[in-house]
Formats: C-alpha cells, sequence, structure tokens
C-alpha cells in the first residue's frame, strides 16, 4: 500500500500535465487589451520613443494559442517586443487560461523630409482562426535639426522652420554671435545648455516667439507633462564679452538655472537686454546675475525653486513693467524653498570667500514682486561698499523691516496687497491681472520712456485708459488672453 500512494501521485500529475497541454486551442478566442490605440507623443524622427506596454489577456478557461501576432504594416517604424521576444512577427503564441502577455512597444519613425510632424500610423494584429482583432499604434514624427556639441565661431542663424535639438552644449566662442530668428523652437536634451562667450541675439515677435524648452514630450506620468516638469535642461550662461546679448520676445522654460550672467571674480560686467520675455518654471533660478548690466522690460519672471531674480555682487538693474511672482511646486505638489523670489544683494559669500562690487542700481518701475510666500524680497549689503535700490510705484510682498530699513528706497509703493491673477492653479498660469486686481491702473505714466513700453507684453495698449497697470500685463476687461 506505501508503495501505490507515490506511483498514485505521479500518475495524477502525469494525467493533469496532459490536461494542460491539450488545453490550449487555435479556435477563435475574443481577447482584451488594457487599451484599444497606443498613441505616442510627438517623437523627432531617427531619435526612437519611449517604450509603451500593451497587455493582452485571455479571459476564456483555455489556453488560446494566437497563430500571428505581427504589425500590420511589413516595413512599420514602430517595434515590437512580444511576450520576451523582440520581433514584429511572432507566430503561435501561447497565452494561458485566465493569464496575459505583454507587448511593448516602441516607435521609430525615419526622417520625413516635412517641417511639420507627420502622422504615422500602424496596428498590432492578432490573427486565429478567421477571426483577426487588432490594436492601433499612433504618433507623430518631427524632423530635426540636430545639434551635437558645437562651437560658433562666426555669426549662425538658426530661422528653419524644423526645430532644434541640442544634444549637448552649444559654445559661443568670442567675438561670435549666435541668432535666433522669430518662431524658432530650440529643444535641449537633458543638462545640455548654451554658453555664450561672445553673444546671443533672440528675435522673436509677439507673433511668433522663440521658444527654448526641455526635449522630453511624452508625460512623467498620466496627465503630468514633461513640459510642466522644471530642470529640464541647463539654460542659457552667459559671459563678460564686451558684446551685448538681447532676448526680444523669447520664451525660456522648464530650466535648471534659465538665465545665468557674468562672473564673480572679473570686474568687467556683463550686458544683456530682455523684452517681452517669459522666464518660468526654472528648478533652481530664473535670472542669477552677478556683477552685470542688464535692463528688462515687459517681462515675466515667474515659479523657480530658489530664486525668480537673484541679483549679487553688485552690478546695474533696471526693471520696467515686470511681473515677479513665486507659486511654485503647484504643478506636482512640490513646495518651493522657503527663500524669496527676489533678492538683491552688492556681494556674495562662497566658502570663505566674498564677492563684492558696488551695487550701482537696482531700479524697479511698474513691477510686481509677489508670490506664496509671507515675504518675497530681501536685501542683502555689505557695508562701504556702493548699494542703490529702488522701488516706484510697484507692488510688493514683503515684510515691515525691510521698508523701516531701507526707507528711501521706496516711492508709492503698495505693500503686501493680494495680487489677483488671472490663474495661479495646478498647471493653469497665467499671470495678467484679474478684475479687481490692485495692479490695474496703478502705474506712473511716467516711467514709459519708449515706444514699446507703450505696450505691454502681448502688444496691449497701456494708453487705451486712464493710467496703465502695473506688471508686464494690461487688464483687458473680461476679454480671454
Amino acid at each position: 500500500m506505501n508503495r501505490f500512494v507515490p506511483l498514485l501521485c505521479i500518475c495524477l500529475i502525469f494525467f493533469y500535465s496532459c490536461v494542460d497541454e491539450n488545453n490550449f486551442t487555435k479556435q477563435s478566442v475574443q481577447l482584451q487589451f488594457s487599451t484599444d490605440t497606443l498613441s505616442f507623443d510627438t517623437i523627432f524622427t531617427g531619435i526612437g520613443s519611449r517604450t509603451l506596454a500593451l497587455t493582452v489577456k485571455n479571459e476564456d478557461g483555455r489556453g488560446v494559442i494566437v497563430s500571428n501576432v505581427k504589425t500590420a504594416n511589413d516595413n512599420s517604424y514602430f517595434n515590437l517586443n512580444i511576450d520576451g521576444v523582440a520581433t514584429n512577427w511572432n507566430k503561435n503564441v501561447e497565452i494561458a487560461p485566465r493569464d496575459s502577455i505583454y507587448i511593448f512597444v516602441q516607435a521609430n519613425p525615419e526622417r520625413q523630409n516635412e517641417d511639420l510632424p507627420v502622422f504615422i500610423r500602424d496596428s498590432i494584429l492578432f490573427e486565429m482562426d478567421g477571426l483577426t482583432q487588432d490594436v492601433k499604434l499612433m504618433a507623430y514624427g518631427q524632423d530635426v535639426n540636430v545639434v551635437k556639441s558645437r562651437v560658433v565661431t562666426e555669426t549662425m542663424i538658426w530661422d528653419s522652420p524644423k526645430p532644434y535639438w541640442v544634444m549637448d552644449s552649444v559654445f559661443i566662442a568670442p567675438n561670435a554671435s549666435l541668432r535666433i530668428r522669430a518662431g524658432t523652437v530650440v529643444y535641449f536634451h537633458k543638462d545640455a545648455k548654451i554658453e555664450v562667450f561672445g553673444s546671443i541675439e533672440v528675435d522673436g515677435t509677439i507673433q511668433e516667439p522663440v521658444l527654448l524648452r526641455g526635449d522630453r514630450l511624452d508625460e512623467v506620468w498620466d496627465g503630468y507633462e514633461y513640459d510642466f516638469a522644471p530642470g529640464q535642461w541647463g539654460g542659457v550662461r552667459i559671459y563678460p564679452s564686451g558684446q551685448q546679448s538681447a532676448f526680444n520676445n523669447c520664451i525660456i522654460r522648464n530650466a535648471t538655472n534659465a538665465l545665468v550672467t557674468g562672473v564673480l571674480d572679473v570686474e568687467e560686467d556683463c550686458s544683456v537686454m530682455l523684452h517681452n520675455t517669459v522666464i518660468h518654471n526654472s528648478s533652481i533660478a530664473g535670472l542669477y546675475a552677478m556683477n552685470s548690466d542688464i535692463k528688462l522690460t515687459n517681462c515675466q519672471i515667474t515659479n523657480s525653486g530658489y530664486y525668480n531674480a537673484y541679483l549679487v555682487a553688485g552690478g546695474s538693474y533696471n526693471f520696467y513693467h515686470c511681473t515677479i511672482a513665486n507659486y511654485y511646486g503647484l504643478d506636482y505638489n512640490a513646495s518651493r524653498e522657503d527663500i524669496p523670489c527676489l533678492i538683491v544683494s552688492n556681494a556674495l559669500v562662497d566658502g570663505s570667500l566674498v564677492y563684492f562690487n558696488p551695487l550701482n542700481s537696482a531700479n524697479f518701475y511698474n513691477c510686481i514682486v509677489d508670490g506664496n510666500l509671507d515675504n518675497e524680497m530681501a536685501f542683502i549689503k555689505k557695508e562701504d561698499v556702493g548699494y542703490n535700490v529702488e522701488f516706484n510705484n510697484c507692488v510688493i510682498k514683503t515684510n515691515k523691516n525691510i521698508v523701516d530699513d531701507f526707507p528711501s528706497s521706496f516711492n508709492d509703493c503698495l505693500f503686501n496687497d493680494t495680487v489677483k491673477y488671472r490663474s495661479v492653479k495646478r498647471w493653469d498660469y497665467n499671470f495678467a491681472p484679474d478684475s479687481g486686481s490692485v495692479v490695474i491702473n496703478r502705474g506712473n505714466i511716467d516711467f514709459i520712456n519708449s515706444d514699446k513700453l507703450q505696450f505691454d507684453i502681448r502688444g496691449n495698449s497701456r494708453m487705451q485708459d486712464e493710467r496703465p497697470d502695473i506688471g508686464a500685463y494690461e487688464w483687458l476687461g473680461e476679454v480671454e488672453i
């Protein structure tokens, strides 16, 4: 009897093994898919996409043998990995009863020789005994001008209707210049940057601004695009050169330090002009200026992990009709550092060293300094070194101590009033004033000292009502802008 029991177990195991093997069928069985369409974001041609996963489930009590799993097109722009096998056509694919397999898909379109994105599609076909099911594949392929470790030694112009994709970094040599024309889009790979030892000239228009941004076009997770995430690329770094750089109608977003100017240990300043420029969503600083000479008109500097504008080690700065506001972190439920969004200093401590230069001027006219901290401004002053700061007709969120310590620095300013914007909601930022905002008609027309300041950052006249509004944007009533 004792020898009979093991023998019986062996027989049962063999019997059920035979039943499992025979329980697979090639007859038609309706498969279930995690989605009916795998849709990719816009993809740079010749580069390849991220990988998406498709779950294929057999809910039948029998195992199924799928005769063919393949792309509909033999020369597909989509690459498959079918249940662990890298192929675009696999035969007799088994799916156990009430079990699943995974198919991983990557899009890799070839160059299309088109300026605009080209729609690309295909399908994954599942064939068995006269039944064919499919899952659609869709993507857009965008041709780009690839820029890799470029050194600019003379005047170079970027004005192609195709975007530029900077893989590493661009270095502009002394006495050389990079000019970026209206409507140009430049994508930067992670940590890539533009380093300027000569000059850079951005010549966008209100209708066709220049866009500098990270190169990720997909989503971090469902509903949250990489284009909402800061720290995607290295930003623009400008060194003293004796040449002036300029940004006109430019959008710089999602960098680490969006714009860094000057150096600490060189007396020569760094000259930059910014007009109608938006610097938004930087993981560290929007504008980090060291001993620089910078003029900003109609500019928006918003949402930075540390500083919107960090003006250190002296220099000369003039801000006209600028909106400096920090509501960083709402996009992904993070919090910003507890640091004011605007810091003005004539010195900088770096370890045991202290660098300082006279702060010849830091003048703000009809500007907003605002954010979600109780204090959004700090003055750091080294005694016996020049320090000249002045705010005129500005709306400022700050503590009383700064105003008391520097009484002559503030003229006709409003302190700690709530600035109503169109929206500072998650992923929906519009820093134009909303109805009833304290900034409406509170600017001083005497500071509109050039023709271009008669119009706001979007080209709307500031001269159409009794007084200009404070900040980069003019209120247009209830009209959507």
